[in-house]
Order: C-alpha cells, then sequence, then structure tokens
C-alpha cells in the first residue's frame, strides 16, 4: 500500500505543477494580439475581427493575424463548434459543416496540448514507481 499513496501522490503533485505551469511562464499578449477571419461563401466575401453573428454558407475560410476563432453553427457562439488555432485556409470540408452563424474569439490556448506536461507527467511517475 505504501508503494501506492507514493504513486498516487506524486502523480497528484505533478499534474497540479502541470495545471499551474509552473515550468513555463508566458507573456499574456493575446489582449495586444488582432486577428481576422474571412469567410467566403459562393458570391461574398465575410471580413470579421470580433464577435458577430452572422449568416454565411461557406465555401472557404481564411485566418489572418494572431488570435484564435470559432466558427458556430448557431447564433450566439451556439451549436456545433469548430477551433480556428492557426493562421491559413480551411474548407467546408476541414470544417466539416459550412452553415455559419457566428463567430468567436477565442483563447488560443483553448485546444492546446502541453505536450512537455505529459511528458512531465510521464518520466515522472517512471521515476516514483523506480524509487519505490
Amino acid at each position: 500500500y505504501i508503494m501506492f499513496y507514493k504513486i498516487l501522490l506524486g502523480w497528484i503533485f505533478l499534474q497540479n505543477i502541470v495545471q499551474a505551469q509552473i515550468f513555463e511562464t508566458k507573456d499574456n499578449d493575446e489582449a495586444d494580439c488582432k486577428g481576422s477571419v474571412t469567410l467566403y461563401d459562393r458570391f461574398n466575401e465575410t471580413w470579421i475581427t470580433q464577435d458577430e453573428d452572422i449568416k454565411v454558407t461557406l465555401d472557404s475560410v481564411k485566418v489572418e493575424g494572431c488570435g484564435c476563432f470559432t466558427l458556430h453553427s448557431r447564433k450566439g457562439g451556439k451549436g456545433r463548434s469548430f477551433f480556428l488555432g492557426r493562421r491559413g485556409n480551411y474548407t467546408s470540408q476541414d470544417i466539416g459543416w459550412s452553415r455559419v452563424r457566428s463567430v468567436r474569439s477565442a483563447p488560443c490556448d483553448r485546444m492546446a496540448r502541453p505536450g512537455w506536461g505529459v511528458l512531465l507527467l510521464v518520466v515522472g511517475t517512471v521515476l516514483i514507481i523506480g524509487l519505490c
């Protein structure tokens, strides 16, 4: 039982470190970050820089600048959503649907996976088990 408790406490400790991001500090430049989304349908293009309800049946989307956005199938940021987390072009096939009714700005770390955090947890767990 002692080994089990050591592993459990070690796991909890490492998880708290990862969630608190003690090992990585990042400047919060998102407030200064300005990005845009351009939605293209058959005949028009709609340029968006902030949260907005729209009515577009899109063919493609272009993300420019910095910042991240989400597309939603319903007004008010509701319904199905698609995270636009990188600059570049997306097609309606990439998104999986074409009827967009709202666009919302989103924190860019919303879908980020802290690869270093997972690695730290695995290494920490192996070390704790090895010490028992």
